[in-house]
């Protein structure tokens, strides 16, 4: 593993800890943590455009309704 070079992917949690399945997720990644990529895969980095995208549509589904 390890971090992308010039680039930073965050993680973060969007909804506020309290069942099970969260506290599980937290345990693995928790909130705010640099995400890193497995090493020699091949694959692309995902792209940062559609993750600002999803990342924007998250945050209105979240917060942005019913105000």
């Amino acid at each position: 593993m390890e971090y992308p070079a010039g680039e930073r992917f965050t993680l973060q949690l969007l909804k506020e800890p309290g069942s099970q399945e969260l506290q599980n997720y937290l345990a693995a990644f928790p909130n705010n943590m640099d995400a890193a990529f497995k090493r020699n895969t091949g694959l692309p980095l995902p792209s940062a455009l559609l993750l600002r995208y999803s990342y924007g549509t998250a945050i209105i589904a979240q917060w942005g309704q019913h105000i």
